[in-house]
């Protein structure tokens, strides 16, 4: 956005950047001249590391789950008054 100056009342005018087809051409257009390019690449490296944490953070949660799930069917899920209400007042 560029701010004119010089009149009684500034006027407001909005400067484009092109649009998006050309901003593919010239992302295209780059891509191209990189692989040209002798020299050193760019890579990106992935680890499985996130992969195998999520994956033991979902089978501990799906055990509480089933956990509390049997509590519940089975009628003896009790739910303490006390920590309910101090957390309540924990977020005031």
């Amino acid at each position: 956005m560029k701010i004119q100056t010089g009149s009684k009342q500034p006027a407001v005018t909005q400067q484009s950047t092109g649009s998006r087809a050309d901003k593919a051409e010239t992302g295209a257009a780059q891509q191209k001249a990189a692989a040209k390019s002798p020299g050193k690449k760019d890579s990106v490296e992935l680890s499985n590391s996130l992969d195998t944490e999520m994956k033991s953070q979902q089978a501990e949660q799906a055990k509480r789950v089933a956990s509390l799930k049997a509590l519940l069917t089975a009628g003896k899920y009790q739910v303490s008054s006390r920590e309910v209400a101090e957390k309540m007042l924990s977020v005031f």
